[in-house]
């Protein structure tokens, strides 16, 4: 099989604050990451009979979200801090004639990792939890 690799040049990046009723609010502009980290709990058992056992624990999925800050009303940092523990929506794929591959998730929204920073464009990250299983569909 071919392997293409994925570049990532444009993107939209939507959340929504509600999961029954989902309004999406498009955040594309404010972020330069949004990035799906992917891991499970594995448990090793060594006992003295040297027959060691394995065990690998259900995916976990969290979303992390890089964004350059913005203090007005309505921009994602301020959006993120009035939202901070509500459950909502995210969804995000490439920009263009296609929607796939999307990621597509219930989500607890946070605030993000602080506020300020050094001289230039201030940027902040946070990490949103993934309440079980994604829906993510890839390319055909």
């Amino acid at each position: 099989m071919a392997h293409n690799i994925l570049t990532i040049k444009n993107a939209v990046v939507k959340l929504s604050n509600s999961r029954t009723t989902p309004v999406w609010v498009d955040h594309s502009d404010a972020l330069d990451q949004a990035k799906v980290n992917i891991s499970s709990d594995d448990f090793q058992w060594v006992p003295i009979s040297g027959n060691i056992q394995n065990q690998t624990g259900a995916l976990k999925y969290e979303v992390v979200l890089n964004l350059g800050q913005d203090t007005k009303t309505g921009g994602l940092l301020q959006y993120l801090v009035a939202n901070h523990g509500v459950a909502g929506k995210i969804e995000f794929y490439p920009k263009g004639g296609t929607t796939t591959p999307k990621f597509a998730g219930d989500i607890i929204l946070k605030a993000p990792d602080g506020l300020g920073g050094p001289v230039g464009v201030a940027t902040a990250t946070v990490t949103l939890k993934v309440d079980g299983a994604p829906v993510i569909t890839w390319e055909p």
